[in-house]
Parts: structure tokens; C-alpha cells; sequence
């Protein structure tokens, strides 16, 4: 290939005489279709990684228009996406404890009134209990909260032999006869924050990962539930790569 100078940022051209054929340097990059200047993008997606600013700010700062902003933002999100289809979450490990939950997303109309059941979302989560709570996932639950939908669920994001804490709720019973050979601990909420018998017994994680799941989810997508699953990669992505000093790297190295 021969490097050509373009308009813009360039060519590639075949050496080879049956060919010469003219590629331009984005073709087949992330920055193919764009008609936005480089350094823009890579400062907007700075600003992104850093959570700098909100939409009239980065307008400010960037000169890039709103709808524009919006569109690369979930570029950006899609990038986080891409990351855990290369790569599925799964948590857990031999002996290794992990912290179950469940909990609902809705949406009211004009922010108040009663909740419709066709506005509520269900959503499974697990953190895997260490020093930190990096590893961690959330999933819809397609349908009812039943055994039949999230058996399937606990066994494709939980490593056999993991320990499991969760609450009372029926859905969970079968657990300690599931080929994987998990062990299952459970804590009655309606009366305990912890098992009384074992205080280490517990979900307060995954209960913390939902406080700040929600926060985040309402700050962003207000009370629209029809956006829920657009955020979770980037959530997900920042528990595990989200650290200040790197987070930029991490993202254009993903």
C-alpha cells in the first residue's frame, strides 16, 4: 500500500499495477461516516470518560451540536456494548461468593400517578463479593420473575461451585440442586438485613450496585424505562474500567 495525500486525512493506494485502487485511511475504522473533525471526537469522547459536563456544556466546549453530541454518546455506548459481546460477564468461582437480586425499573407517565404493569421492567443482578465490586452483571428478566426465566440466567452469568446469597423469593429454591454445584444462602428481608445466624449472609452489594444502577439510569434517561438496557454496558464498562487516571486509555483501547 502507498500513502496519498487527501483532502481531508488521506488515501491508501494498492501498489500492485493490476490494481491501484484508492482507499481513503477511515475506510473500515469507527470514524468511516463520520463528517466530524478527529480532534473533536476525541475530545468529546474525553469529556464523556471523564464525565465532564452536561449537554449544554459539551455543546459549549466542543462546538458540536446537540443532536450530534447525542449520536456519539451512544457511539460511545455501543463501543462499551461491543466490549461485553466480545467478552461475556460471567462472576464467580469455586467457593467464590456472589450476591443475587432482583429489582424494577419503571415508568410513569408525566413523572406521576400510578405504575401501569406494562411499564415495569425486571432486572437480575449479581456482584461477586472481593475487595472491590467491579465484577458484577444485570440482565432482563424476560417475563415473569419465575424459576423457569432465571434459572437459565444465574447459569449463564455464575461460575459452578460459586456461593450464593440471595433473598427468600420461590424463584430461588431450586439453586442447591442445579448441576452447576452451587451453595445457596438466603436472608429473610422482612426481617433481616443480614442472616442472623451468619451475618456474613447477605446482599447489601448488589443492593448498593442498584441504589447507584438507578441514580445513574435517572440521571441520564430521566423516567423513560424504554432506555433502561441502553445504559448498561456503559455502567457495567465503568464498574470495571472506569478508574479517573485511565479511564480514557481503557475506552480507545476497547
Amino acid at each position: 500500500m502507498q500513502a496519498l495525500k487527501g483532502k481531508r486525512y488521506g488515501n491508501w493506494r494498492c501498489t500492485s499495477k493490476n490494481c491501484r485502487k484508492t482507499q481513503g485511511y477511515l475506510c473500515g475504522t469507527f470514524f468511516q461516516e463520520t463528517h466530524l473533525e478527529l480532534k473533536k471526537i476525541f475530545e468529546l469522547s474525553y469529556f464523556w470518560a471523564r464525565r465532564y459536563g452536561k449537554y449544554e456544556e459539551l455543546e459549549f466546549e466542543t462546538g458540536i451540536s446537540r443532536p450530534a453530541i447525542c449520536d456519539w454518546l451512544n457511539f460511545f455506548r455501543d463501543i462499551c456494548a461491543e466490549y461485553f459481546i466480545r467478552n461475556p460477564i460471567q462472576i464467580g468461582g469455586e467457593g467464590i461468593v456472589c450476591e443475587l437480586d432482583e429489582t424494577i425499573v419503571v415508568r410513569r407517565k408525566y413523572e406521576r400517578g400510578r405504575i401501569p404493569v406494562k411499564n415495569s421492567v425486571w432486572l437480575l443482578g449479581g456482584v461477586e463479593r472481593g475487595i472491590s465490586h467491579e465484577k458484577c452483571f444485570l440482565a432482563v428478566i424476560e417475563g415473569k420473575r419465575s424459576a423457569e426465566n432465571m434459572i437459565p440466567m444465574i447459569q449463564q452469568y455464575i461460575n459452578p461451585g460459586s456461593v450464593i446469597h440471595t433473598d427468600l423469593w420461590k424463584s430461588y429454591n431450586s439453586i442447591p440442586s442445579l448441576p452447576q454445584n452451587y451453595t445457596h444462602f438466603s436472608v429473610n428481608h422482612s426481617t433481616h438485613f443480614l442472616n442472623p445466624s451468619d451475618p456474613n449472609i447477605h446482599t447489601q452489594n448488589i443492593e448498593s450496585l442498584w441504589s447507584s444502577y438507578k441514580r445513574k439510569f435517572r440521571h441520564q434517561a430521566g423516567n423513560n424505562s424504554n432506555t433502561y438496557e441502553t445504559y448498561f454496558p456503559e455502567f457495567l464498562w465503568r464498574k470495571r474500567f472506569g478508574d479517573i487516571s485511565n479511564v480514557f486509555y481503557n475506552f480507545w483501547l476497547h
